[in-house]
């Protein structure tokens, strides 16, 4: 189709056909695909970090357009080096790229006082004391919470004021529920600490919710969160879906907890940021392989919208990110071993172009994309040779 439309218009504007029409294809997977964004292009630049700004304006659709639009722009400049006028247009292509990666430069390098900062532990205990089970043993369960408390102590007595737990870190049975919870809450109190922490809890013998318990300095419930979007294999394995978000206030900070996928699904996210959410605290379970590419997910959830990123993840990497994408600290745990980390947070109150106005343009994108292909088609449909 790309060819057909460079055929058809003669001219250097034909170099958006390219990027046009594959912003169109990933717009329509992140609305219907039930991996949501994953598989984008734009993760592929994740560390450049230049780049990666243009999504707190279009969101990464913006940077799959850059990344599509030079090798077009080189391949069309070829096919009309002989042609001055259309070298000229090809030439404002090339500025438009200059310029996104310009304001990327300004983006990073603006000096903007912190309004907020707060000091995160993040933790991971060895995959072997973790179970993924419809049958758990509460005995080996309520090692594994003594285990996250000691390490929540670790890190408290190195100054942390809030620690992330991962996904599934515990599962938590009716007759376990009171014990387990309650490791949780005294090792928050006696540490004066927050803890955010992932946990499978049983409802009954088909039915399970996969959640974040959010408990204060203090012992008080600040969340109980639910995952809102399941992967397929919760799906089939009896997890229930959550409903709504969770942003509840810690330590004066406007804050948010969210499970893993989640951060795929880029309107999902927008939501956290229309409760002016500053920072999202996520616990995750990646699989080794996908440990930085779901990682780098997140991290480009909090570039769009404007917040930081705590993110622990079993099997995955451990990443604290600010709201340009940088990644201020990270860890891994993809070696099965323990992981631990402690961050100091800068946080901003940032409003972004993306979080305001969605998938504007994604619809622009779709909106041109359709004008290219009519144009194509027409061009078809009147070479035709008319039958006598």
């Amino acid at each position: 189709m790309t060819r057909k439309i460079v055929l058809t218009k003669q001219n250097a504007w034909s170099a958006f056909a390219f990027p046009v029409l594959w912003c169109l294809f990933e717009f329509l997977l992140f609305k219907f695909s039930p991996d949501g964004t994953a598989g984008s292009l734009a993760y592929t630049q994740a560390n450049f970090l230049p780049v990666v700004q243009i999504a707190s304006v279009t969101g990464i659709l913006g940077i799959t357009f850059l990344v599509t639009l030079f090798p077009s722009a080189v391949a069309v400049a070829i096919y009309y080096r002989a042609n001055k006028k259309d070298m000229t247009s090809l030439s404002i292509i090339i500025s438009l790229l200059v310029i996104s990666i310009l304001f990327g430069v300004i983006r990073m390098n603006n000096k903007f006082p912190d309004q907020n900062s707060i000091t995160a532990g993040l933790a991971v205990i060895d995959e072997k004391f973790h179970s993924e089970t419809n049958h758990p043993n509460p005995d080996n369960e309520l090692r594994t919470a003594n285990m996250y408390a000691d390490a929540v102590t670790k890190l408290a007595q190195q100054g942390a004021q809030v620690i992330v737990l991962p996904e599934k870190g515990m599962n938590i049975t009716t007759g376990a529920d009171s014990l387990i919870k309650g490791i949780l809450v005294n090792a928050a109190t006696n540490n004066n600490i927050s803890i955010v922490a992932g946990y499978t809890e049983f409802i009954n013998g088909s039915l399970k919710k996969n959640k974040a318990l959010v408990i204060s300095g203090d012992g008080r419930l600040l969340a109980d969160y639910q995952k809102v979007n399941l992967f397929e294999g919760e799906a089939r394995n009896g997890f229930m879906p959550g409903k709504e978000i969770a942003t509840f206030n810690l330590k004066n900070i406007s804050s948010g907890v969210a499970i893993c996928k989640d951060l795929d699904y880029q309107n999902f996210m927008r939501s956290y940021k229309q409760k002016k959410v500053q920072v999202l605290y996520v616990p995750a379970w990646d699989f080794i392989k996908d440990g930085w590419l779901h990682s780098r997910m997140a991290v480009l959830r909090g570039v769009e919208n404007g917040y930081a990123i705590v993110r622990t993840a079993r099997q995955g990497e451990l990443t604290v990110s600010d709201y340009r994408g940088k990644v201020l600290y990270e860890a891994s745990s993809t070696n099965d071993k323990s992981a631990s980390l402690l961050a100091r947070i800068p946080l901003r109150t940032i409003k972004t172009i993306y979080s305001e106005f969605g998938d504007w343009f994604g619809f622009i994108m779709t909106i041109i994309a359709v004008y290219f292909i009519v144009v194509a088609v027409k061009n078809k449909n009147s070479k035709q040779p008319t039958v006598q």
